[in-house]
Formats: structure tokens, C-alpha cells, sequence
């Protein structure tokens, strides 16, 4: 099989379902999390990105990004905490970066009832399987 010939599946679907899941299942609710960020803020959310990454062998090497936001400080790196163990325990990354915190320009997509969210960010490195193999 030649390399053109290797397909491999769309993750951002599954990231975000498995996210969901993820953060129920560890006691996680009311957080929304999609692969784009709404127009209007939740008090909880996170966004899931495909960055790309290098297949080789019938195996990609998947980055994605992860943004976290929440209404407190506490909470959003709480939150970003459970999104890297959520990556490291339902997606088998083999690499999580630490969040880190990320400084907003305020806008009406990161306020709720007035007050700015706290936004953190980690990426991932995930392998991924080719479909055709």
C-alpha cells in the first residue's frame, strides 16, 4: 500500500464525544464542549481542534488543541486538569502538555452575566489508525 493510499479517520467527532463522556463519568457537569466555540459563553466549556499531524506507516501522530474556559479561576484549572487526565485516559495521547493560562481580549463570547471566563489551553499528541489498513 502506498502512502497516498492510507486514510485516516476524522477524530474531532470522537474527541468530542469522548470528552463529554470523559468529564461526566469523573463528576464533571453542565460542561459543554464542542469543536467550536459557540456565540454565547457557558459558565463551563471546551473546545476540541484538529492540528494536524504526520502519518506514517499507517499510524498518525494527531495534535489537538484543547481550550477550557470557566466562570472561576479555581474551576478552569481544575477543569484543565481533567481534560489532560481525560486525554491521557480515553484517548491514549502520548503527550499532554500542561494548560496553561491564556490571557482573553474580553469579548461578549467569553463573558457570562458580565464577568470575563478563565481560559486555559493544552494540546495533545494522540495516535491515530488508518481505516484502510
Amino acid at each position: 500500500m502506498q502512502a497516498n493510499d492510507i486514510t485516516y479517520p476524522a477524530t474531532i467527532g470522537p474527541f468530542v464525544f469522548g470528552m463529554r463522556a470523559y468529564l461526566a463519568g469523573a463528576g464533571w457537569s453542565g460542561v459543554t464542549v464542542t469543536p467550536k466555540r459557540g456565540t454565547a459563553a457557558s459558565a463551563r466549556m471546551v473546545t476540541v481542534r484538529d492540528d494536524g499531524g504526520t502519518g506514517r506507516d499507517g499510524v498518525s501522530r494527531r495534535r489537538h488543541g484543547f481550550n477550557i474556559w470557566a466562570n472561576d479561576a479555581v474551576m478552569a484549572q481544575d477543569l484543565a486538569i481533567a481534560v489532560a487526565n481525560g486525554c491521557r485516559q480515553a484517548f491514549h495521547a502520548v503527550e499532554v502538555s500542561d494548560p496553561v493560562d491564556v490571557t482573553d481580549d474580553t469579548d461578549t463570547r467569553t463573558l457570562v452575566d458580565g464577568k470575563p471566563l478563565t481560559h486555559y489551553f493544552l494540546s495533545t499528541v494522540t495516535p491515530v489508525r488508518a481505516r484502510n489498513l
